[in-house]
C-alpha cells in the first residue's frame, strides 16, 4: 500500500516516502507530539492479517526497544490503524552499507571499525535472545558520523523464507538493481538455514562474516548465477582467498573471517562478544602503529640490527630451554580446505573400519575411492590440492601410514600389506581375514584388529616387515570374549590406545583403554561412543552422540583432563562398532573429518521426475522397500546421535511411521514376506551381521533366521516364498560379495546363484519369481545382470553402460535401474522361456541422495507410475572431506 503525504497514523504524519521492499514501506514522518521527525516503516499486509505474527513481531519490537544499543537502530513506537500495521524508528541521516560498496572495498581500518560496531550491535542484542536472522549489508546502515546501525533486527525472523530459493520476488532477496545474480539473504545465510535445520545466534555470526568478508575484499563470499548454485557453495565450497593485502598484514584478521565462515555452528565464534573484543584488540593495533620514514627505518636499522639479532638468539635460547609443555603444534592461522573425489571416483566408505588417514607431518590425506570397480587408495597432497592413485592397491580399505611417512599399509583380500607412497608394488605382511583397522609403531611394530567371521576377534601383532603374527592378551575385563579393536599407538611406541566392548556389548559399555606391547596390563580410561586418536602435544580425539571432541591427555601419565572441547559437529559415525570418520596426523597439525548424512525427505516422483507428493517428516533414511501390497514402507533410519541404525514401518497413506526394532545393536537391510505378515532385516547383535526375522502381529519377538560365517544381508524374498536372496561379503576373496538363495523349505541349505569369480550383489527376484536381477563386476565396473533363478550362472547383461540397484514393475513387464550417471532407466522386458530386453530408456534424473546411501534409495510403486525416492539436501553430488590445518589454534583463547 502507498501512503499520500500528510496521511495520519496516530499521532505520526507522513511527509515523504524514503524507500519500498519485501519488507514494507518506510516514510520519512513528524511526531506531532514529540515535534521531531522519525522513521515509520508500514508492515505488509500479510501481518496485519495474521494476528500470531503480529503479536510475534510486537512481542519482538519491544525486546529490541529495550535495548537501547548505539549500533542498533532504537525502535520507539509500534501501531495497527484501520488494519495498517506500522512500526515508528529513529530517522536516520547516511546511506546503507551496501550502497556504500557500490564505490568499492573499504581501508581495512575502517572496515575492521564498521565490523566492531556490528559485533558490539549483534552481541547486545544476542545477550536479549534475538537472533537478526538476516544480516546483510542492505540491513546495515552508516551514518554521516560513521556509526553503523543494525536495521530491520527481529522482523526477519517473522518472516518464513520462500518456498523457492530462486523466486527474486522474495522479501528477503535484494532489490532488483543487480539482475541476473542472486544476492540478499540467500547470499549470507548459514549452512544451517539452508538446510532447514533450526538456528540460533551463531547464524548470525556467519552472516557477519559474510559482510566482514565483502568488505575486506568487495565481493561476497558465496555467489552464483542460481540460488541452488549459491546454496550448494555455502554447503560444501570455501571462499576464495583473501586480497594479499590483508593477508600480509598478519594472520589475524584472516583468522577472524575464517572463524566466522565455518561451516559448522561449533567452529565458528561462539558469541559475538568475544567476536567484538577479537575486532576491537584488532581496531586498537592497528590505531597504535607508527608510520616511520624510510630514511628513518634505514637508520634505526642499522644502528639496532646487532642488538636485535642479539635478543632474537637469546629468546630462541631460552624458549628452547623453558619452552612450557603443551605448546600447539604448526602455530599459525587455522586453515580450512575441502577434498573433492577424483574425477569420475566417487568416495568409499568402510562401515567397519576408517576410509582415510592423514600422514604424519600433515601433508598429505589416503582415501579409498573406486570409480564402479573395487576401491584403491589415492593420496592428496594438501600443498598442491590434488589427488594421485596409489598403484597396486585394487580392493584397499582401512590406510594406516608408517611413521616416517614413507609408507602406507591397508587391508586388501583378506591380507595386511604394505606399499611405498613413492610408487612400486605392495608387500604382504600377513593373513588378516576381517582386518579392520591398523597403527604403526616406531619400533617397527604393527597393531590391527580383526572383528569376527570365523577367526578369533581381537588385536593382532606383526612386524612391519612381515612374519608370524600374535594375538594380544588383554587383561582389561572380566570377560575373556570381549572384542577389542581400533588399537593406536601413544608417542612412545609401546604404549597403545584401543576400544573395548565393541560389537556385541551395548554402546554404553564401550571403553577407552590403555595397553602396553609385552604385558597384559590394560586400564581403562573412559567410556567412548568411537575408536579415539591422539594428538600432540596432548589431547584425545573422539566421538559422542555424533559430536567430535577433544579432551586434555597426558601421554605420558596416560591420565586424562579436563573437559572435553567440541571440534565439529554431525561427523559419520557408527557406534556399534565404534567407527567413526575422523583422522589426525601424529605430529598434531591436521584434522580430516566426514560428515554423516543429511538430513533427508521421502518423496513421490512420476515418470517424468515431477515431485507429485512427499511421505512423513524429513529424517535419515536408507533402503526403501514398498511392502507387497503397496500400503506400507520399510526403511532403514540413522540416529544421527550415535551412528545406529534400525528398521522402522510406515503407512503410505498418513506418513506416520513406527519404529520395529530396538536392539543397541544396528539393524537394517528390510525386506518383506510375500504376504507381507513378517519382516527379515540383517543385524549385528552376535557379531558380523547375520539374518533375523519379526512377525507384524506383535506375538512373536525377534529370532534369529539364518546365520553364517562372515556378513550376510538380506536383499528379497522371491513371492511364491520359495527362497530369500542374500549377499555374502568377505573380503578374504576375489569376490568380495556372493549372491547366495536360501531355501525356505527342505533342508534350507543355501546355494549359490553361480560360481562368479566377480562381485555380485543387489539381488531382485521379478514378480513371478523366476529371474533374478542382480549388479556383477564382470564387465569391470557395476552393471546390471538378469538370471533365471535355475539358470546355473547364465545370465543376460541389462545396463550397456554402468547401472545399479534393479527394481521390477509389479506386473514384470519393466526393469528399472540407475544408470552411471545417476539417471533412472527403464528396460521393457518379454518374459518368456527366458527374458528379452528393449533398449534403455532414461525416465529422469534422480536428486543427489545423502552421500554414502545404505540400501536402495528408491522404490516403484506396484503399477509402475510412480517412484519413492530418498531426497537428500541440497548439495553436492559427491561429499568431501573436510580439512583443518593448525586445528588447535582454535582450541586457545583469544586475545582480548
Amino acid at each position: 500500500m502507498t501512503l499520500a503525504n500528510g496521511t495520519r497514523l496516530g499521532p505520526y504524519e507522513i511527509l515523504a516516502p524514503l524507500g519500498a521492499g519485501g519488507m514494507g514501506e518506510v516514510y520519512r514522518a513528524r511526531d506531532t507530539k514529540l515535534r521531531r521527525e522519525v522513521a515509520i516503516k508500514v508492515l505488509p499486509e500479510a501481518f496485519a492479517k495474521d494476528s500470531d505474527a503480529l503479536a510475534r513481531f510486537e512481542r519482538e519490537a519491544l525486546a529490541v526497544a529495550a535495548l537501547s544499543h548505539p549500533n542498533i537502530l532504537s525502535i520507539f513506537d509500534f501501531g495497527n490503524q484501520d488494519g495498517v500495521a506500522y512500526a515508528v524508528m529513529e530517522l536516520l541521516e547516511g546511506e546503507t552499507l551496501r550502497v556504500k560498496l557500490a564505490s568499492g572495498t573499504f581501508a581495512q581500518r575502517k572496515a575492521i571499525d564498521y565490523a566492531a560496531q556490528i559485533a558490539r550491535g549483534l552481541a547486545a542484542a544476542h545477550e536479549r535472545g534475538i537472533v537478526h536472522r538476516d544480516l546483510k549489508p542492505e540491513n546495515l546502515f552508516v551514518t554521516k558520523e560513521g556509526h553503523v546501525k543494525i536495521l530491520d533486527f527481529g522482523l526477519a525472523r517473522q518472516i518464513a523464507l520462500p518456498a523457492d530459493p530462486g523466486d527474486t520476488k522474495s522479501p528477503t532477496l535484494s532489490p532488483p538493481t543487480e539482475p541476473g545474480v542472486v544476492l540478499g539473504t540467500i547470499a549470507y545465510m548459514s549452512p544451517e538455514q539452508v538446510r532447514g535445520l533450526p538456528v540460533d545466534h551463531r547464524a548470525d555470526i556467519f552472516a557477519f562474516g559474510c559482510v566482514l568478508y565483502e568488505l575486506l575484499s568487495g565481493r561476497r563470499p558465496f555467489s552464483a548465477l542460481s540460488a541452488v548454485e549459491t546454496m550448494h557453495a555455502i554447503l560444501r565450497d570455501e571462499p576464495a582467498p583473501l586480497p594479499s593485502a590483508v593477508r600480509e598484514s598478519g594472520p589475524e584478521l584472516e583468522r577472524v573471517v575464517g572463524t566466522c565462515l565455518a561451516k559448522e555452528p561449533t567452529e565458528r565464534w561462539q558469541s559475538a562478544a568475544d567476536l567484538a573484543r577479537e575486532l576491537s584488540w584488532l581496531d586498537e593495533s592497528q590505531r597504535r602503529s607508527v608510520v616511520v620514514s624510510a630514511p628513518v627505518r634505514r637508520r634505526l636499522f642499522t644502528r639496532w640490527l646487532p642488538w636485535v639479532l642479539a635478543a632474537l638468539c637469546a629468546a630462541a635460547l631460552l624458549l628452547t630451554l623453558f619452552a612450557p609443555k603443551g605448546v600447539v603444534p604448526g602455530a599459525g592461522p587455522v586453515i580450512r580446505f575441502s577434498v573433492p573425489p577424483p574425477e569420475k571416483a566417487r568416495f568409499e566408505r568402510n562401515a567397519a573400519g576408517v576410509s582415510f588417514a592423514s600422514s604424519p607431518d600433515g601433508r598429505s590425506i589416503a582415501f579409498m575411492a573406486s570409480s564402479g570397480g573395487p576401491a584403491v587408495l589415492w593420496l592428496w597432497s594438501v600443498a598442491e590440492a590434488a589427488a594421485n592413485r596409489l598403484a597396486d592397491t585394487d580392493g584397499a580399505t582401512s590406510p594406516f601410514w608408517s611413521p616416517d611417512g614413507l609408507s602406507v599399509a591397508f587391508i586388501a583380500d583378506g591380507k595386511l600389506k604394505r606399499v611405498p607412497v613413492s610408487g612400486g608394488p605392495a608387500q604382504v605382511l600377513c593373513e588378516a581375514p576381517f582386518g579392520q583397522a591398523g597403527t604403526w609403531g616406531k619400533n617397527g611394530v604393527i597393531l590391527f584388529s580383526a572383528f569376527g567371521g570365523g577367526e578369533s576377534p581381537g588385536i593382532y601383532r606383526v612386524s612391519a616387515d612381515g612374519g608370524k603374527v600374535a594375538k594380544l592378551a588383554l587383561a582389561d575385563g572380566p570377560s575373556a570374549e570381549t572384542e577389542r579393536a581400533w588399537p593406536v599407538f601413544l608417542p612412545d611406541g609401546v604404549h597403545f590406545l584401543y576400544l573395548r566392548g565393541v560389537v556385541r556389548e551395548p554402546i554404553e559399555d564401550h571403553r577407552v583403554c590403555v595397553g602396553q606391547l609385552g604385558s597384559q596390563d590394560a586400564t581403562c580410561l573412559m567410556q567412548s561412543d568411537s575408536r579415539v586418536e591422539y594428538a600432540p602435544p596432548g589431547r584425545l580425539l573422539f566421538v559422542r552422540k555424533g559430536t567430535l571432541l577433544a579432551q586434555p591427555f597426558d601421554a605420558g601419565k596416560r591420565l586424562l583432563s579436563g573437559q572435553p572441547a567440541a571440534i565439529a559437529e554431525r561427523i559419520a559415525a557408527f557406534a556399534a562398532t565404534g567407527q567413526a570418520d575422523f583422522a589426525t596426523s601424529t605430529g598434531g597439525q591436521l584434522l580430516v573429518y566426514r560428515h554423516g548424512a543429511p538430513v533427508s525427505r521421502l518423496v513421490w516422483m512420476d515418470r517424468s521426475g515431477r515431485q507429485v507428493g512427499s511421505l512423513g517428516e524429513p529424517g535419515y533414511f536408507g533402503d526403501l522397500r514398498i511392502s507387497p501390497e503397496g500400503r506400507r514402507l520399510a526403511a532403514e533410519v540413522e540416529d544421527p546421535a550415535t551412528g545406529g541404525r534400525d528398521v522402522w514401518l510406515y503407512d503410505l497413506i498418513t506418513g506416520l511411521g513406527s519404529r520395529l526394532t530396538f536392539d543397541p545393536v544396528s539393524a537394517g537391510w528390510p525386506i518383506w514376506s510375500p504376504d507381507g505378515g513378517r519382516v527379515v532385516f540383517g543385524s549385528g547383535r552376535k557379531g558380523p551381521p547375520d539374518i533375523y526375522v519379526k512377525e507384524l502381529s506383535g506375538q512373536l519377538a525377534e529370532t534369529l533366521f539364518f546365520g553364517a560365517p562372515g556378513v550376510q544381508v538380506p536383499s528379497d524374498w522371491s513371492r511364491d516364498g520359495r527362497f530369500i536372496a542374500y549377499v555374502d561379503y568377505s573380503l578374504s576373496r576375489k569376490a568380495q560379495s556372493q549372491i547366495w538363495l536360501l531355501p525356505m523349505s527342505g533342508d534350507r541349505k543355501p546355494v549359490r546363484l553361480d560360481g562368479s569369480p566377480f562381485s555380485e550383489y543387489e539381488p531382485r527376484f521379478s514378480p513371478d519369481s523366476r529371474f533374478l536381477a542382480f549388479v556383477s563386476e564382470e564387465s569391470g565396473q557395476a552393471d546390471v545382470y538378469a538370471a533365471a533363478v535355475n539358470s546355473g550362472g547364465r545370465k543376460q547383461r541389462v545396463s550397456p553402460a554402468g547401472g545399479s540397484l534393479p527394481c521390477w514393475s509389479g506386473d514384470g513387464k519393466e526393469l528399472f535401474f540407475v544408470a552411471a550417471d545417476n539417471v533412472l532407466m527403464t528396460v521393457q522386458v518379454t518374459v518368456g522361456q527366458d527374458l528379452q530386453f528393449s533398449a534403455p530408456k532414461p525416465l529422469f534424473s534422480l536428486p543427489p541422495f545423502p552421500p554414502f546411501p545404505f540400501g536402495a534409495n528408491y522404490d516403484v510403486s506396484r503399477e509402475g507410475q510412480r517412484f519413492l525416492v530418498n531426497l537428500g539436501e541440497v548439495r553436492e553430488r559427491q561429499p568431501r572431506l573436510n580439512g583443518v590445518h593448525n586445528w588447535q589454534q582454535r582450541l586457545i583463547a583469544p586475545r582480548h
